[in-house]
């Protein structure tokens, strides 16, 4: 015979089973809703849902030459909109140049805020599903000091559980970020130079690694290079390097010199591009080309993406790579 306070203890069971699913529901909506808005808010600024800058790119073209631009701030354009980056202004160089050759081209921004030598490969693999014919490597001042601490984790994207585990890199927490920088900076970019000096700091301050006898960051960094250089080549990538602009920092100058040393055996491979930038702009800061500190303004990205074009035409293969 049946308990009859069964059916109501049940009913009142289902029914808090089902609050509890409305509750999430209701949250995941509103997230998801704030998501849109704060990337309708930063779309000029930030990177799209998959977290890289710029529109989302699919399938590649039968006549499509596909770039990546991979690297840290200098390649994202920190401090200018999206269509004022190096990446934007190349892929519409690169489109003019192919014209005649029934191309277009299409140019992925990889950069992202303070990656180093270390978020190289993971960056290309998180987004090898994007086929470039060409990978551009445009960094070096992220790796000056402190690099032998920097581990995946540190990378911007990486650091995130829900990009690792989805591929998707939400913006809310940069629009919370920088508005919190605005109310106790004054400024976003103020906000982002104190982080980032107290981030140095931090590592730094860091214990020392284990090893008997610690690497370098330069050590760190030529590896990375390397490895990242000699993988792309082998997959038959057009690769072009490019040293960024020296500004008076003789730890850059020395870290660039020795890096050209190193892939010196890369220079004759008709795929691989060197482009040394460091004087392109004077040697220093100069208030013609650069917003702030590395950042280099419009008129400053133009004139590297045409000279990045140079680079990137001589590297192109005859055909682009078939579609896949």
């Amino acid at each position: 015979m049946n308990n009859p306070g069964s059916a109501p203890r049940h009913g009142r069971r289902l029914a808090r089973v089902l609050l509890v699913v409305a509750s999430i529901a209701i949250a995941l909506l509103g997230a998801a809703g704030f998501e849109a808005f704060a990337s309708h808010r930063l779309g000029d600024t930030a990177w799209n849902i998959r977290g890289y800058r710029g529109r989302l790119l699919g399938r590649k073209k039968p006549n499509e030459i596909r770039v990546a631009a991979i690297g840290g701030s200098t390649t994202f354009g920190f401090t200018v909109r999206t269509r004022e980056t190096y990446p934007a202004y190349l892929e519409t160089i690169l489109n003019e140049r192919l014209a005649a050759r029934g191309l277009t081209a299409s140019v992925a921004n990889l950069g992202h805020l303070s990656d180093s030598s270390v978020c190289y490969e993971p960056t290309y693999q998180a987004y090898r599903d994007l086929d470039p014919d060409v990978v551009i490597l445009y960094e070096g001042y992220n790796d000056v000091s402190g690099g032998t601490r920097r581990t995946e984790r540190d990378c911007y994207r990486q650091s995130s559980a829900i990009f690792r585990a989805t591929g998707f890199f939400p913006v809310t927490p940069v629009y919370l970020r920088e508005h919190w920088y605005k109310w106790r900076y004054g400024s976003i970019e103020k906000g982002y130079e104190v982080t980032r000096a107290a981030e140095v700091q931090r590592r730094q301050a860091a214990p020392a690694p284990t090893p008997s006898k610690p690497e370098s960051a330069y050590e760190v960094y030529e590896r990375n290079v390397l490895v990242f250089v000699t993988a792309r080549l082998a997959e038959g990538k057009g690769f072009v390097f490019a040293s960024q602009p020296y500004l008076e920092d003789p730890k850059h100058l020395e870290q660039q010199q020795k890096i050209r040393a190193a892939l010196e055996p890369f220079m004759t491979n008709p795929r691989f591009a060197f482009r040394s930038f460091l004087y392109l702009f004077g040697g220093k800061w100069d208030a013609r080309w650069f917003n702030r500190m590395m950042w280099l303004n419009p008129q400053g990205n133009h004139l590297l993406a045409e000279r990045m074009a140079d680079a990137v035409m001589e590297v192109l293969p005859a055909e682009p790579s078939p579609a896949k």
